[in-house]
């Protein structure tokens, strides 16, 4: 499997953090097939990806989210319809690796996430056989701020 580095990027942008997307989920965003909810939350995702490689500002609990702490999954956010959910781990401070997208309404309840974290360990397990998902207890560790305001930690699912 391959990684992507997200095709939405603009060339003239100075590139703060790093994301990278396996090719399944690289696919589906810059295709230009579905109706048009699979449309706009392929436009939510880009756009999520795009501020977190831009260095904009990221508040954790609501643009990300840890959604395992000992299998360090996280997940990036679509807040608005249909709800998106990209899952993927950090590869070191400020590199985020996306290796699942999923829609919020078809995942089960947060107390029953395992399912899908375990998912998400299996697809990091494959892209990227032997590379250890980053860890801190320190949300500045993963992303360094360099965008404007300031960065909250807040907890696990959602």
């Amino acid at each position: 499997m391959a990684l992507f580095k997200p095709s939405n990027i603009d060339n003239d942008e100075t590139q703060q953090r790093t994301v990278l997307v396996d090719k399944k989920t690289h696919d589906w965003m810059f295709s230009t097939d579905g109706n048009k909810e699979t449309r706009q939350a392929k436009l939510q995702a880009q756009q999520a990806l795009k501020t977190f490689w831009k260095g904009g500002h990221i508040r954790c609990g609501a643009y990300m989210k840890r959604t395992n702490r000992s299998k360090r999954i996280w997940h990036i956010r679509g807040l608005r319809e249909p709800p998106i959910r990209l899952l993927g781990a950090f590869a070191g401070p400020d590199i985020f690796v996306v290796v699942q997208k999923r829609y919020r309404r078809l995942m089960p309840k947060k107390k029953d996430w395992r399912p899908v974290v375990d998912a998400a360990v299996r697809c990091w397990d494959k892209i990227l056989p032997g590379l250890e998902r980053f860890h801190s207890d320190y949300f500045e560790e993963y992303v360094t701020f360099k965008g404007e305001g300031e960065i909250h930690d807040e907890e696990e699912n959602s």
